[in-house]
Formats: C-alpha cells, structure tokens, sequence
C-alpha cells in the first residue's frame, strides 16, 4: 500500500490539529481546576457528579432536620423540667395540707399556690415552639392540647375525630 504526500500531509495536519486541541483543553481544565465542564468531557463521571450532588443536598437536609429535632428536644426538655419542678412543688404543699396543725388562713394559702399551680402546668402544657405550633399537641400541632373550661375546671384533653 503506498502513502501519497498529500495523505500523508493530511494526517499529519490532522494528528497535530487533534494534539492542540488536547492541550487547550487540558489547559482549561487546569486553568478552571475541573475536569469535567460538560457531559461530553466525560459522561459517565458527569453522571457520578449529578448523583452526588443529590447525596450532598440530602445529607444537607438531614443535618438541618438533625438539628431542627435538637432544638425541639431541647425546649420539650426545659418545659418538662419546669412541669416537672411545679408538680414537686404541688407535692410538697399537699403533704403540709396533711399536717392537722394548720388554720384556716394556711389552708387558703396552700388552695391559692395549689391554683397557681394548676394554672403553670396547663400553660407548660400549651407551650408553643418558635414557630407558634404547639410542643405537646402530637400531629395537630395548631391545636390547643389541654384547656380548662367552667364545666371541666381540670385539664382536659381537647380531641376532636373526623369521620371521612
């Protein structure tokens, strides 16, 4: 098989053409410092690249959920803590009712700090996070868990069902 000149000329016209274009692209490559700026440069790696994109983002919002559950956990503790310390409190005045050596004027002060803290604990009980959604009120966080009426001076759980 012969090689004529033109041929020859033409490949080698070709092979420098391709060699150059090699080179400018490698010196963008190293010039932006990434490897791949279009699906073509490498479809497979472009590919990865899009998955772990949407790894990142769902690992970003992960954390964020992470840390919005700290949050709420955190308040849910400090409110029950401050339950927690006024029902002490309510135990330790019902057992200095019990004593027989008080007057009327004791018992009337221990049924007033006995109603205060009736009154602390529902609204504990009624705390709203700071999106104004209530802490203790399970899914239907816009409705008021407990309440006190005239007819229902202790709190009740207010539960509303739907029939559908």
């Amino acid at each position: 098989m012969r090689i004529s000149t033109a041929q020859y000329y033409a490949t080698t016209a070709a092979n420098y053409s391709r060699n150059f274009n090699n080179v400018m692209k490698s010196a963008e490559q190293a010039s932006s410092n990434l490897k791949i700026t279009t699906a073509a440069d490498d479809p497979v790696g472009a590919a990865r690249l899009l998955q772990l994109d949407q790894q990142k983002a769902m690992l970003g919002q992960y954390t964020t959920n992470i840390n919005a559950l700290n949050t709420a956990q955190a308040q849910e503790e400090s409110v029950l803590d401050s339950i927690n310390n006024t029902l002490q409190k309510v135990s330790e005045l019902a057992v200095r009712a019990g004593g027989g050596s008080l007057n009327d004027d004791d018992r009337k002060s221990i049924s007033a700090e006995l109603k205060q803290s009736e009154e602390q604990v529902l609204s504990l009980m009624n705390s709203k996070d700071a999106n104004g959604k209530y802490i203790f009120s399970g899914a239907s966080n816009n409705t008021q868990p407990l309440c006190a009426t005239a007819t229902a001076p202790i709190a009740t759980r207010v539960i509303r069902l739907s029939l559908s």
